[in-house]
């Protein structure tokens, strides 16, 4: 340790003889001075700015039970969020890292909208140098090389891009209904009890496989597929995984040693070679499939994918699986809105079901939610979003206090702003009775209310890329299981649900079960 070095080297200039004991307590003194430099007097930065703030441990700060994987980071957040009310920020701690949490609506929308040209980073870097497979994600990257990959990638989200992959998940969900069928059939009257983290999981890697790919995936139906297990090792939350995506998100001055990836070899190998293999048989035979990955080798070809000149989340139903009601009247208008098409569910007929779009958001407000689909963007719901402040400018945000108030907070570049979104969509100054699961809340007339803040993908130019085909699986994997069978509470879930601490991503730690039973007409 250098300043032990120096003191050693100090007394021994000035001619004093050192001993064992004195080589020890001098040791012991330079490790205090050094606690008190790097754990201790950090945590007074938000006092010496005039910004309240959230209690902080030395050297672990307000984050503690993270270190200690006692909590996820958005069940601190959250408690950071509660803590704090009427405040339109406060500062907090990432070990001794001075961070804002922001937790006023309006602020909120000028980072993300407004102002983003000062918060154009996403906080979690990694390297592309040490990590290519995560490092060059969408996620991952920021400034020119976002706008590129941004640009090339947006069409292949468009509506008329949905509207072309509608036929490919809805074969996956009819997939679906006639897994649930068979099974639901089979139970009888006690019914089929389902966990739909996992089923909603196993739908999600079917339609990924047959859109991305244009594989038949078939995990509804065998859980221990290949393509299945692979993505599950991704995000399994296990204690390991935990202590690395520790690592590689909140401590990444550690990994530019350890040099950790995101993804494990055994993982990258087997997506590698599927996107391999799948290219070399449609170069082979001249295979063309109206899919995802026909577009992404179509760009490859263009050279427009060379720009260096990245779960799931839980099942359809887990709250209107205790409100009947709700599954009574969204019943009706999907009967209702095939009746008018002839018999069939179209891709403008499924648009225009508005109570189903009612549903989806009532749920996804919880952040334990319908069939999200694959996580192109950051996990909004599993995850709060964090902008590190990179203008040369600084940025000015008013007084914590309220509007008119002397003082506030000039941002220093590389500040870190976190957005609690976990916190934000249960706080009942936005949503009164936030635990209520009330589509009726983002009706066309509530959802006008501008103080109303709702952020399920995120929000402006970083938004979600994926939202449009996440909210297409979510909508087709409810209708199938809505118009066909009636859910209820099963007596595995228990109210609340118990949040995961081991995962990065916002998730029940013990599946979100629901008993099926068929409709009785």
């Amino acid at each position: 340790m250098l300043l032990n070095v120096l003191l050693i080297g100090t007394m021994s200039s000035l001619g004093l003889q050192w001993g064992f004991s004195d080589i020890l307590i001098t040791s012991l003194i330079a490790i205090f001075l050094a606690f008190l430099w790097y754990g201790v007097v950090p945590l007074t930065y938000w006092k010496r700015k005039g910004i309240p703030s959230v209690f902080a441990l030395p050297v672990l700060g307000s984050t503690a039970k993270l270190a200690l994987f006692l909590k996820s980071f958005g069940q601190i957040t959250n408690d950071m969020y509660f803590q704090t009310p009427g405040k339109k920020y406060v500062g907090y701690h990432r070990f001794s890292q001075p961070t804002i949490l922001l937790r006023d609506p309006e602020l909120i929308k000028n980072v993300l909208n407004r102002d983003f040209v000062h918060f154009d980073k996403n906080e979690l870097q990694i390297d592309e140098v040490g990590d290519v497979f995560s490092g060059r994600h969408l996620f991952f990257i920021n400034g020119e090389k976002w706008k590129r990959l941004r640009m090339v990638l947006s069409p292949g989200f468009s509506s008329g891009k949905m509207k072309s992959i509608f036929p490919i998940v809805g074969e996956v969900s009819g997939n679906l209904k006639a897994f649930l069928t068979e099974k639901v059939d089979a139970a009888g009257e006690r019914g089929y009890a389902v966990d739909l983290k996992d089923l909603c999981a196993r739908f999600t890697t079917d339609s990924v496989a047959s859109v991305a790919f244009g594989l038949q995936c078939d995990s509804i139906y065998d859980p221990e597929v290949e393509f299945r297990r692979m993505g599950r090792k991704l995000l399994e939350p296990t204690l390991f995984n935990a202590i690395m995506f520790f690592i590689i998100i909140e401590m990444p001055w550690i990994n530019r040693f350890l040099k950790i990836n995101f993804i494990s070899k055994d993982v990258k190998s087997f997506f590698r070679n599927v996107v391999l293999n799948v290219v070399a048989k449609r170069e082979e035979d001249g295979t063309k499939l109206n899919d995802y990955f026909q577009g992404l080798i179509q760009l490859w070809k263009e050279g427009k994918l060379r720009v260096s000149e990245k779960p799931i989340d839980d099942g359809p139903g887990g709250r209107h699986a205790h409100n009947p009601k709700v599954q009574e009247k969204l019943r009706k208008e999907i009967e209702a809105n095939i009746k008018q098409n002839d018999g069939t569910l179209t891709y403008e007929a499924l648009q225009d079901i508005a109570y189903l779009d009612m549903v989806i958001q009532g749920e996804s407000k919880f952040g334990v939610s319908l069939c999200r689909g694959l996580k192109f963007h950051h996990s909004i719901s599993g995850r709060d979003v964090r902008r590190r402040a990179t203008s040369s400018k600084r940025y000015y945000l008013p007084n914590p206090e309220g509007e008119g108030l002397d003082g506030g907070l000039w941002l220093e570049k590389g500040m870190v702003v976190t957005i609690p979104i976990y916190g934000l969509h249960h706080d009942p100054e936005i949503y009164p009775d936030p635990e209520k699961f009330d589509p009726e809340r983002f009706s066309p007339d509530n959802k006008r209310d501008k103080q109303a803040i709702y952020l399920p993908f995120g929000d402006g130019p970083k938004m979600c890329i994926g939202s449009r085909f996440a909210m297409l699986q979510s909508k087709l994997a409810v209708v199938s299981v809505v118009s066909r069978f009636q859910l209820s509470p099963n007596e595995k879930t228990k109210v609340p649900i118990t949040i995961d601490p081991f995962n990065f991503i916002l998730s029940s730690k013990y599946g979100q079960w629901v008993t099926m039973k068929n409709l009785k007409h």
